[in-house]
């Protein structure tokens, strides 16, 4: 629930404040600026009280710095307003989540590891947002455990890139997106704070018993 409150008050609480800003005589900034300082100070002080290595807390940093300038991106903000209200109705009319009617295979043909997601709360990494609860990471690795080959920064060294992706099963391509650019500056855990689609590239397929 952490997560989630975060989300909706980072990319919420601005709009409010500029509806405030030109529907009322409040001041919007004694309001809305205290609770966005303190949301980013606990970030702050849980990224310095982590203890993992110092080049971890490096690449901590380089994600935070990219996620905030995320925020001065309008076309990710209106994605992450659509993607609350879809958080919120499923949270309030559609709390059952159930397994797939359909049987289906894996999207690719070499053996890929999961790095994170599950059907259980303790495997998920996402389990508290609901539209993203049965979401799964994957990644190809050597017998070294690594994700890539030499340097770690080039996207091209990294085993899963260039790979086919297969449809799981039969059915319908009913929308797709192969526009969004690669992003160059793997390997630091920054974001793509420039990007055009929060989801990047993506096909959506639509199966029987109406199951995508």
């Amino acid at each position: 629930m952490k997560k989630i409150f975060k989300i909706l008050a980072y990319r919420v609480l601005p709009l409010i404040g500029l509806v405030l800003k030109f529907t009322t005589t409040i001041d919007w900034k004694l309001i809305l600026f205290p609770i966005l300082f303190f949301l980013l100070i606990t970030d702050v002080v849980e990224l310095f009280n982590t203890k993992k290595e110092n080049s971890y807390k490096e690449k901590y940093r380089a994600y935070y710095k990219t996620s905030v300038l995320m925020f001065f991106n309008p076309i990710v903000n209106w994605q992450s307003i659509i993607q609350l209200f879809g958080q919120l109705f499923l949270f309030f009319f559609d709390k059952k989540i159930e397994g797939t009617r359909n049987k289906y295979i894996l999207p690719f043909n070499r053996r890929w590891r999961v790095m994170n997601g599950g059907t259980t709360q303790k495997n998920s990494h996402s389990w508290d947002i609901l539209t993203q609860r049965f979401a799964y990471d994957f990644v190809i690795i050597d017998t070294h455990e690594n994700s890539f080959r030499d340097d770690s920064n080039a996207i091209e060294n990294y085993y899963c890139y260039n790979q086919s992706i297969l449809a799981s099963q039969k059915g319908f391509v009913i929308d797709i997106r192969n526009n969004v650019r690669d992003y160059q500056n793997v390997g630091d855990y920054s974001v793509d704070w420039k990007t055009r689609h929060i989801a990047g590239n993506y096909i959506t397929i639509k199966h029987d018993n109406e199951e995508f």
